[in-house]
């Protein structure tokens, strides 16, 4: 909820859907393939060795990656909206 809260500050809320959807697709197209690409290697190789080791640096680069993101400027109406939202 924090997260939703503080990303709701910085970007305009009539984008907020088109915006969260695009998040969401980022996490259910991995969620739906790694099983399915893990189960391949397993049957081809008879082991999840393969997997890990294609896994485990694909995420370690996407969380470098993520991490060295600069942070979003905030929107002028975005801006205005909090300033209309705090007491």
């Amino acid at each position: 909820m924090c997260v939703l809260d503080s990303f709701h500050s910085l970007h305009a809320v009539k984008h907020f859907g088109k915006i969260n959807g695009m998040i969401q697709l980022g996490v259910a197209v991995p969620s739906i393939t790694a099983p399915i690409l893990g189960g391949a290697v397993f049957d081809a190789t008879g082991t999840y060795r393969l997997h890990f080791a294609i896994t485990i640096p694909v995420f370690t680069l996407s969380m470098l990656l993520l991490a060295a993101g600069k942070p979003a400027v905030a929107s002028q109406e975005a801006k205005a909206s909090a300033k209309k939202a705090k007491p």
